[in-house]
């Protein structure tokens, strides 16, 4: 079997912008891309479903809210070939930067944006790597970083508890855990509070690889 180069494989993919608003700086800064980049780099609605083959989506935080975009991380993170993913024009200190947490997303990019840092990121992204501002770096593995599950006490889940951690860890709505436990969902929002509480993390995806490290660990 041949193997391909990052930049073999990047020439025979492509970069698509995804904005709900696309204006004029949107349109020239995927021809920059296009031209620097030596790929076909397209501008689409967000919910554009279209099959492409793009290898890098870039999603424009001024025009694309926190919930569009974890809905559609949440659709395809479990996609084969899902594209990898960067947030541009991300507010410093907004809660757009919480998006890190995702495993998709590879790179965030603060405004201003710099077009050569931006095509610097991208082709770091097509090599494998992370393009994140340091300081948010920092601040999330302080804030995700724990003692080894076997030198802590486990917390004591009861089986609710227990029954919405698997759920949520499917990606489950708390709608449709409510319909599922046959509660309402302020009661769903109740066992999620208390959870976080006893688990020490502030989101469900926290919650999720919580569970996964320590189901992991105790089934070695």
């Amino acid at each position: 079997m041949l193997s391909h180069s990052p930049q073999q494989k990047a020439n025979d993919g492509l970069i698509v912008i995804r904005c709900n608003c696309p204006d004029l700086r949107t349109s020239l800064l995927a021809q920059v891309i296009a031209d620097r980049m030596s790929m076909e780099c397209r501008v689409l609605p967000f919910n554009d479903n279209t099959p492409s083959s793009e290898l890098i989506c870039l999603f424009d935080c001024q025009h694309n809210s926190i919930s569009q975009l974890r809905a559609w991380f949440r659709e395809h993170i479990n996609q084969p070939e899902s594209p990898l993913c960067a947030l541009i024009n991300v507010p410093t200190g907004s809660r757009y930067e919480n998006l890190i947490e995702w495993p998709c997303v590879k790179g965030i990019f603060h405004p201003p944006l710099c077009e050569e840092k931006l095509l610097r990121g991208i082709n770091h992204m097509l090599t494998g790597d992370f393009w994140m501002p340091r300081q948010l770096l920092h601040r999330f593995l302080d804030e995700n970083r724990k003692p080894p599950v076997g030198t802590r006490q486990l917390p004591h889940l009861t089986r609710r508890e227990k029954q919405i951690l698997n759920l949520i860890c499917e990606s489950a709505s708390n709608a449709t855990i409510a319909n599922a436990l046959h509660v309402s969902e302020h009661t769903v929002k109740s066992h999620l509070y208390n959870l976080y509480k006893k688990l020490g993390v502030k989101s469900r995806l926290q919650a999720c690889n919580w569970a996964r490290e320590v189901l992991t660990l105790e089934h070695l």
